[in-house]
């Protein structure tokens, strides 16, 4: 089952009960604006008689509102479902390749292609599609499809891969949609409820912790493991293999879930199940311990590697932070485990962590030293908590960097001198490293330059690269108002337009497809500024790391490495939203950030990014803008 247009309409207007115009919820939604209009009025037509309906307010857009409060729990109680979800619809090309998925992955046999189409009601020629980015799917976990002439296609490779393909393409968030063991949904919800409570049991009894994500993934595939078995489909572990996993903690804990889940199930769990369990197991724990000696010396040598590469390449040192390293440790340490191994931990804030980009690049840039170690590419939702410990470490480190310091310069002697300090302490100190006092005509005689913020209650007439903020003698409520934002956010518009340039900022722009427009503001990069290197083929390589575009419509792509002396921004509002990575886009932020960058102005554009990535009301503002000034007066406040 998937869910209606009508019904992410109706989460939309319900989620604040504020007013949305039909293109705000068609920029959320991906679709057309009269396309959410007659949604709305469809969604009227059910509401009628139910005690709720979406007004219309001319210049304000739609709203919801209820009028018969009973009316309207019992109707979403009773009847709001049948219009809410929809059933599969092979229409959609996302059912047909999971249906496709499904009946091969859960297949021992060759199955005939004619049966496929008909049961799909589709063409052979469709079929053969849908089969070519089933197999992109399915080599991802060393699986192959197999064809044998009479005979039909059926899936080759490990029973291990099959699992593990079976959980993540399939099964993941959705599983209680699935009946394994032919009995009522509700008996189903039971039954899975029934392993939840017997792996925690096992946990509590042998002080044993994982995440709740990791829990939930180990439900899945023990939910899964049982179906396999009782249809036959066996794990097979290398006897060497099995003799290591014995000796460790979860093989017995494996062998306790697998006691109570057999006596549940009435099913057997040979040794090679066992292990396979523990395996999950050694790729899920936390530990509890909190000191580097904690941390197998290989891991140590790992992880200095990967903060020596992100020093090298984007310039952020955090050799030195200690606490990121043991974080990192106990974290790739089961990661070590998982990768061996095949296995993924999901990231269900995968999306959120890609906001921080300067984290997650940072994050990028060290799994490579995995990916050359163990031979594998770590994939995204991997590098999402690795980017969650950098994030924490890097603003760390911002915040014993961004102390600032400050001169008060006051015409009206030592005693009001004093009293703007204090008051400025008051209101500023986690803000502060030094705070100096001084008289006009001393002004004159020291340097200005060593300051990063000068007040003062006097007009200021010699020269500094210094902001200047002209206050009155008592630092009202006001002045405090106009110092605030340079406290908290280090620099203004200003400021930080220096990284942008008018004739780098484009709008309505009409291109065909995403490369296309890296080409092209590439081309339009070269012509204005010199670059060390090809821009367009290094954010291609960049690109296959990760994908830069995010589900709020915009990309952000980038070169892997500086390429520049300069430090700059171009932007790209485009005419119509293109598809990138199956996702819709139609902002682009291109980075281009210079080589051993540390300024203050490029670690305020960061903390201004990651907030403006967070903010959709503000992009959807954004991507309307005419001018930089316009995109910039959204973009910095």
């Amino acid at each position: 089952m998937y869910e209606t247009r009508i019904k992410k309409i109706f989460d939309i207007l319900t989620e604040d009960m504020t007013f949305y115009t039909s293109e705000e919820i068609g920029n959320i939604l991906k679709c057309s604006s009269r396309t959410v209009r007659d949604e709305i009025k469809n969604l009227n037509i059910i509401l009628a008689n139910h005690g709720a309906e979406v007004k219309t307010v001319s210049g304000k857009g739609c709203i919801f509102e209820i009028s018969d409060k009973k009316k309207f729990e019992i109707f979403i109680k009773s009847e709001w479902h049948k219009y809410a979800f929809d059933k599969e619809d092979f229409n959609n090309p996302q059912a047909r390749i999971e249906y496709i998925l499904k009946v091969l992955l859960f297949s021992d046999v060759y199955l005939k292609v004619d049966d496929i189409c008909n049961e799909l009601l589709i063409s052979r020629s469709q079929f053969n599609k849908d089969l070519k980015v089933v197999k992109s799917i399915l080599k991802k976990y060393n699986l192959q499809i197999k064809s044998k002439p009479y005979s039909g296609i059926k899936i080759c490779g490990s029973e291990l891969n099959k699992r593990i393909a079976i959980a993540n393409c399939l099964y993941k968030n959705k599983i209680k949609e699935e009946n394994f063991f032919d009995l009522s949904d509700e008996n189903n919800e039971k039954l899975l409820n029934s392993i939840r409570n017997i792996v925690i049991q096992s946990f509590l009894d042998n002080k044993y912790e994982i995440t709740d994500i990791a829990l939930n993934n180990l439900v899945i595939h023990l939910y899964i493991a049982i179906k396999r078995i009782k249809s036959g489909d066996r794990m097979n572990v290398e006897k060497s293999e099995l003799i290591r996993l014995k000796s460790k903690e979860e093989y017995i804990i494996a062998v306790k879930i697998t006691e109570n889940l057999s006596e549940l199930f009435d099913v057997q769990f040979p040794e090679s199940e066992i292990a396979y369990i523990s395996i999950h197991l050694l790729g899920k724990k936390i530990s509890n311990e909190s000191n580097v000696n904690s941390i197998p010396a290989e891991v140590e040598i790992l992880i200095i590697e990967m903060l020596e590469k992100i020093k090298k390449e984007i310039y952020i040192d955090l050799t030195g932070d200690l606490d990121l390293r043991i974080s990192l440790g106990l974290h790739i340490t089961p990661l070590i485990d998982r990768l061996q191994y095949g296995l993924e931990l999901g990231n269900p804030v995968l999306e959120d962590i890609r906001k921080d980009v300067l984290a997650f690049d940072a994050a990028t840039i060290a799994v490579d030293v995995l990916n050359k170690k163990y031979n594998v590419v770590v994939s995204e939702n991997e590098i999402g908590y690795i980017a969650l410990h950098l994030s924490v470490a890097i603003s760390r480190t911002n915040e014993k960097t961004n102390r600032k310091n400050i001169l008060i310069i006051c015409g009206s002697g030592i005693g009001t001198a004093n009293m703007m300090k204090y008051r400025f302490l008051r209101e500023f100190e986690r803000y502060i490293d030094k705070l100096e006092t001084c008289d006009y005509i001393n002004a004159q005689k020291i340097d200005l330059d060593k300051y990063d913020l000068i007040v003062t209650s006097i007009p200021i007439t010699k020269e500094t690269k210094t902001t200047i903020i002209e206050v009155g003698s008592f630092l009202k409520k006001e002045d405090m108002l106009q110092i605030k934002p340079f406290m908290e956010n280090n620099i203004g518009r200003l400021e930080l337009k220096n990284l942008f340039s008018e004739k780098l900022f484009f709008t309505k722009l009409k291109l065909n497809n995403y490369f296309e427009v890296l080409k092209y503001l590439s081309d339009r990069i070269n012509e204005n500024i010199k670059l060390n290197g090809d821009l367009y083929e290094s954010m291609l390589e960049r690109e296959k790391l990760s994908i830069t575009a995010f589900e709020n419509g915009v990309a952000m792509p980038h070169p892997v490495k500086p390429l520049t002396n300069k430090t700059f921004i171009t932007v790209a509002i485009l005419d119509k939203p293109m598809k990138v990575n199956n996702k819709i886009v139609d902002l682009i932020i291109l980075l281009n950030i210079r080589e051993k960058e540390d300024s203050k102005e490029v670690e305020e554009f960061y903390y201004k990014l990651g907030a403006f990535m967070c903010d959709d009301e503000k992009i959807l503002k954004a991507k309307k803008s005419k001018n930089l000034d316009e995109f910039l007066e959204i973009f910095a406040y």
